[in-house]
């Protein structure tokens, strides 16, 4: 009898002081990650980056503020597990139940693994794909931005034309990344798939509207030195 009562306050003693580590450990990462979101948010209010920077500092803060948020749900949802799994292996009429869901976790995380190692090509290629059309993108706003305010001059291009021709030059860029990545994208072959890529081009043709006359840049009225008797707008 004495034994057991032994047993029973090693026991509570055992699932308090897990239950105090638990607390001080979810303390611990909350005042972490609350000091590095200062921090993020001190980068993001002094940013003097140029406007020619691919990549801008309120932008990189943003995307590391959320990759932080992700990092601190997933170590909160492990410090959870592994509390549950040993309370749960404290007590005889719950130890089956820690096993359980011992066994649970750990075949999750094989599968997430192994998933992980099957498509950690195509992502790297998705990845890749993102990037470089993104960097094309500034690339290409830099050079129209330029023409239209004429820091580069070619001749027969007007710098009214500079951004209706990089908004055309974006729309094929973008359509060419979605064109390669599509076949890389986890069930693109499955008829639900190709059943909502329809449905979406439809609606973006019926978001088109018809064009109802040809409206020319004002600076086809232009007329420079020895065009002004062949341009005629």
């Amino acid at each position: 009898m004495r034994g057991r009562m032994e047993t029973s306050i090693l026991t509570a003693l055992e699932a308090v002081l897990a239950t105090i580590v638990l607390v001080a450990a979810v303390a611990l990462l909350r005042r972490l990650f609350h000091r590095l979101h200062r921090q993020l948010n001190a980068w993001h209010g002094s940013d003097d980056v140029r406007a020619g920077v691919l990549l801008k500092a309120p932008r990189a803060a943003a995307m590391l503020r959320v990759l932080a948020s992700l990092t601190r749900i997933a170590l909160t949802l492990a410090l959870l597990i592994g509390y549950t799994i040993f309370m749960f292996g404290l007590f005889p009429s719950t130890k089956p139940h820690a096993a359980s869901l011992l066994g649970y976790t750990l075949s999750a995380l094989r599968t997430s693994t192994r998933a992980i190692a099957v498509h950690l090509p195509d992502a790297g290629l998705l990845i890749g794909v993102l990037v470089v059309t993104y960097v094309l993108i500034k690339v290409a706003r830099f050079v129209f931005s330029a023409l239209g305010k004429e820091t580069i001059t070619v001749p027969g291009f007007f710098p009214d034309w500079a951004e209706p021709t990089y908004k055309i030059v974006r729309g094929l860029l973008i359509a060419l990344a979605a064109v390669v990545l599509f076949h890389y994208l986890p069930g693109s072959n499955s008829p639900a798939f190709e059943g909502v890529s329809l449905f979406l081009g439809f609606l973006f043709s019926l978001d088109r509207p018809a064009p109802s006359r040809i409206s020319w840049p004002a600076s086809c009225s232009r007329t420079r030195g020895r065009f002004r008797s062949a341009i005629a707008c």
